[in-house]
């Protein structure tokens, strides 16, 4: 394969490339300092209140599962409309970095997911046996939404990092083709109702409406509330920091292209060869493709 570069002028584009990713970094206004410091502020805010939660922990997980959903649906509106391609190709990783790269942010979304259809489900059981059916249509959106996504990321998982030979997205066209077929447009079209994030917005303000013309909330149970705000940005910005371990990876898969450019003195050809099917086809693994 023909180029115009040398080795040298291929290990200058290397190096390149290392400082492009770091200044991504640094552009995004992230850094492991920053987090780690709003991560300090928000247990500092969270540590003398741990007593008053203890007493009443219903309240803090109830506010920490609002505003949980209420992001969640704020960031699948942004998804939906500018990045269903990236979170698709998030889903199904080709390259072995993106595979690397991606497994801690997968394994988190499960927890987090799981955690959530937990909470969404308790709440629940806690409102229908006070018999306050109106708050069930809230949360059964929401655990029917967490519990979907909760099983295609565990078969995406058992796919992409168990049995690598089988790409899931092949078996999901052959589900939706077969679904096609089969005329099922009735199930298609319920699924998109009731994962509809729009529906689950309205849900949430008719909610909130509901509540503040029903209910007078008192100063101690806004503050129990406003720790589950602070428990959902922990986890958030828990999630950053995998974001930002995940993009490294990146910058130390071309130190070691570096080094072995060098150690084994690497031909231009074999360098394309080896960015072609290694960093070119990691595009998975940036910052802004997760959420």
């Amino acid at each position: 394969m023909e180029t115009k570069l040398n080795q040298k002028e291929w290990l200058d584009f290397i190096n390149r490339l290392q400082e492009r990713e770091r200044q991504k970094i640094s552009s995004s206004g992230l850094s492991n300092w920053t987090l780690f410091a709003a991560l300090a502020g928000l247990g500092y805010w969270i540590l003398p209140e741990i007593p008053s939660i203890q007493k009443n922990i219903t309240i803090t997980i109830l506010g920490y599962v609002f505003f949980h959903n209420l992001t969640i649906s704020l960031f699948d509106i942004f998804n939906n409309l500018y990045r269903n391609k990236k979170i698709l190709r998030y889903r199904f990783p080709k390259t072995e970095l993106d595979k690397k790269g991606n497994l801690p942010l997968v394994l988190h979304e499960i927890g987090m997911l799981s955690i959530a259809t937990l909470v969404n489900a308790y709440f629940i059981y806690f409102f229908l046996m006070k018999g306050m059916y109106i708050y069930i249509i809230y949360f059964g959106l929401y655990l029917f939404r967490y519990s979907y996504n909760l099983f295609w990321a565990i078969i995406a998982l058992a796919y992409n990092y168990i049995k690598n030979n089988i790409d899931l997205s092949d078996i999901q066209d052959k589900a939706e083709t077969t679904s096609n077929k089969k005329k099922s447009k009735f199930i298609a079209n319920l699924l998109r109702i009731v994962l509809s994030t729009r529906i689950k917005l309205i849900v949430t303000f008719f909610a909130l409406f509901y509540i503040w013309n029903h209910y007078t909330i008192e100063k101690e149970t806004l503050k129990l509330a406003l720790d589950g705000l602070a428990l959902s940005l922990i986890t958030i910005l828990i999630q950053f920091l995998l974001m930002i371990f995940i993009k490294r990876l990146k910058i130390a898969w071309l130190e070691n292209l570096e080094k072995e450019v060098i150690l084994n003195n690497l031909t231009p050809a074999q360098i394309i060869q080896k960015l072609r099917l290694g960093y070119f086809n990691t595009s998975n693994i940036d910052i802004d493709n997760y959420f």
